[in-house]
Order: C-alpha cells, then structure tokens, then sequence
C-alpha cells in the first residue's frame, strides 16, 4: 500500500529525471559554446588591443610612411622607371656633374645590375681628367645629386703635360646608383 500512495511520486520523480536529462544535452552544448568563445575572445584580445594602438597612432604611421617614401624617393629610382632607363639617367646626371665642374670625360659607361637588399644596384664606371679643384667641384656636385651618386671607389693618377699649369690628374671613378624593385 506504500508503493500505491507513492506512485505519483515516483512517477514525478522519474519525469523530472527525464526532463534534466533531454535539457542537460542542449545546456552542455551552450557551456561549451561559451567556453569557447571565452577562449577566442581571450585569444583575440591582444590583438584587437595592438589594433587599437595603432588606430590611435594612424596619423603618426602615415606621416612616417610618407618621409620613408620622400627618403627612398632621395636615394633611389622609382620601381615603376625601367632599370635601363634609370642607368642611363644616372649616368647621364655623372657625366653632367663632372662636365659641369670642367673636366673631361674620357669614357662612362652602365655596369650591369646586381640585386641587394631590396633594390637593383646599378654601377657605373667613368674616367676623366682636369684639375684637383675642379675634381672637387665635380665630387660636390655628385654628392649632391637626387637620386643619390654614391661613389663607390675613386682612383687618381697624376699626367705630366710638361706645361707649368696645373698638375693635371686622372680621375677613375666607380658610382652607383640604387632602383626600387618591384
């Protein structure tokens, strides 16, 4: 008779039982979708911070882009100008620079290129002859060209001319210049 006054107890009881075990299946399944997400929020945080930082030096990083870009525009030859073209400019620009310091050119002539640290490295050998100040108007003059003549080696020679002038010299330079590449 206890078994018969207990009876919907039990059957509550076993219906609550089946109740929690069909909603532990779909509640499982969200704690674990949320442990997940904590994880890749965790995992994100860093580098949305890191985004952040630098959204709020955005102005700053495009100014410093820019000069690294007027820098590069300083020293080296545009990628979108052909490597030949630029070779030739650059040789053009020495030939001018010695010419316009008064002296003679005897040779020039666009070495081929050689690949280093990002740019083509375009070499250019020249010879000329004049006097040791003209010699130094010609190096300030090169010096002082865009994009930059960079002189590699320069090797000087005294001519005797049997004149009482002055001593002239001959001047063998190795420039170069440098192409962005692509």
């Amino acid at each position: 008779m206890n078994l018969l006054r207990s009876r919907p107890y039990i059957v509550i009881g076993v219906s609550m039982l089946m109740v929690l075990a069909i909603l532990s299946v779909p509640v499982s399944y969200v704690v674990s979708k949320h442990r997940w997400a904590e994880a890749k929020l965790a995992e994100i945080e860093p580098r949305y911070a890191r985004l952040k930082g630098l959204e709020s030096v955005a102005e700053e990083l495009k100014n410093s882009a820019a000069e690294a870009e007027a820098a590069v525009a300083r020293v080296a030859y545009p990628a979108s100008l052909d490597i030949s073209q630029a070779g030739n400019d650059a040789q053009q620009r020495a030939r001018r620079a010695v010419e316009g310091a008064g002296m003679t050119i005897s040779s020039s002539q666009v070495l081929p290129a050689q690949k280093e640290n990002g740019f083509d490295r375009i070499p250019i050998a020249l010879r000329g002859e004049g006097t040791l100040p003209q010699l130094q108007v010609a190096l300030a003059a090169l010096a002082a060209s865009t994009p930059a003549l960079t002189i590699e080696s320069l090797s000087l020679r005294g001519i005797s001319r049997g004149t009482g002038g002055a001593q002239q010299l001959q001047a063998q330079l190795t420039l170069f210049v440098l192409h962005s590449t692509p």
